[in-house]
């Protein structure tokens, strides 16, 4: 049998949620989202899972712990909030 991987997108900083906390930390019945993810992911029976996570931001690295697969992407503010992605289209080559 194959191993599978996963890469869970967690960078999202949750300005638009007013927080300084990122997204992905913020609870749902007192477990945060990242945790929720994670064990689903782990409940798949992926083997390998990388979360990315924004660099500097540490909220990801609290809830999931230091020992998991962590990616790291500088974000980049607009003059004209959109989403990160579409920040991210829109000031590609």
């Amino acid at each position: 049998m194959s191993s599978l991987s996963s890469v869970i997108l967690a960078a999202g900083p949750g300005t638009k949620m007013k927080s300084d906390k990122a997204k992905s930390a913020h609870e749902v019945c007192f477990t945060p989202i990242i945790n929720l993810i994670y064990s689903a992911a782990k409940d798949a029976e992926i083997d390998n899972i990388i979360t990315v996570v924004e660099t500097g931001n540490d909220d990801i690295k609290k809830c999931l712990g230091e020992d998991k697969k962590y990616a790291y992407q500088d974000l980049f503010y607009q003059e004209r909030p959109g989403s990160v992605q579409h920040g991210a289209y829109s000031h590609s080559a």
